[in-house]
């Protein structure tokens, strides 16, 4: 199934049915104002005060992630995702319209979350509340409405969407043929620019594609034929991509660009910047 986003005023068409699921999944991440200056906050201050009617909360950054690793937004194991989402009224039969407040990377990577477990039907919704009710949508606050309970649908992972560290070592020395690509900012990428994680630059033998090349000057996603124009890079390359970023989240957007524009030969290496720069035995690359 190809990536696909829903606008504003098409959302509206869906409210009523029953098999839509509408989910916030907002994450507020700070802005770095010195190297390793990471603050993440749940959204879920942000859902209460304001969200679209009858949505959900998806707790990216607390409720979710695997636990057993170093680092934040970790992918959960398939059934304890499958279990999570269904605890939100997501069944087997369900469309999920998922949104966020900050930049569609937070939705995105739920997109990607889901698809790694099989589920594909999902939409990434281009906005936010503030989208939605400057549209004259009405807006929600408080706790999420109580969903009927549905049944945990069976997870079919994607088993090698996410790679770890050992595989993108094994990138880097020239054991695996496949090029690395990093979503962050040129600045950030460059190591000129402050850096949440532990050390600045990239991973040996990166090249730099933002992901902010999915979206438009005003934020909003790019057309298909838009995308594809500004993905070329990737596009043309022959064979595998690895994606990374900070925390694999501007990467789920970046993936999300590629599958809209026809591409889907790729992995995301889900510890990125912030497991691989904390392990001072491995390389960064600065280039200022």
């Amino acid at each position: 199934m190809s990536a696909q986003f829903v606008n504003i005023a098409d959302l509206a068409g869906l409210m009523d049915d029953p098999n839509v699921v509408i989910v916030d999944a907002t994450v507020d991440l700070a802005k770095p104002e010195t190297d390793g200056d990471w603050r993440g906050l749940t959204g879920r201050v942000q859902f209460e005060a304001g969200h679209l009617p009858s949505a959900q909360f998806f707790d990216l950054l607390e409720d979710l992630t695997q636990g057993s690793n170093d680092f934040h937004f970790a992918q959960p194991r398939p059934e304890v995702l499958a279990a999570a989402v269904a605890r939100i009224g997501i069944g087997s039969q369900s469309t999920v319209v998922v949104y966020d407040n900050h930049g569609r990377m937070w939705a995105a990577r739920l997109w990607l979350m889901l698809r790694a477990i099989g589920f594909d039907r999902v939409l990434v919704l281009d906005g936010g509340v503030q989208q939605w009710s400057a549209a004259g949508g009405a807006v929600e606050s408080g706790l999420p409405a109580t969903l009927d309970p549905v049944s945990e649908f069976q997870p079919a992972p994607r088993a090698s969407l996410f790679v770890d560290k050992a595989y993108v070592e094994a990138v880097v020395v020239g054991d695996v043929d496949a090029v690395l690509v990093c979503s962050v900012g040129a600045d950030v990428f460059s190591g000129e620019g402050i850096t949440r994680y532990s050390r600045r630059g990239h991973i040996p033998g990166s090249i730099n594609v933002p992901a902010s090349l999915v979206l438009d000057d005003s934020g909003q996603f790019q057309g298909s034929a838009d995308v594809v124009r500004q993905l070329d890079q990737l596009l043309s390359i022959p064979g595998e991509l690895v994606l990374y970023c900070g925390g694999a989240i501007s990467a789920s957007l970046l993936a999300f660009g590629l599958v809209q524009a026809g591409r889907e030969d790729f992995r995301v290496y889900d510890g990125s910047l912030e497991e691989w720069s904390a392990d001072l035995a491995l390389p960064m690359v600065v280039t200022t």
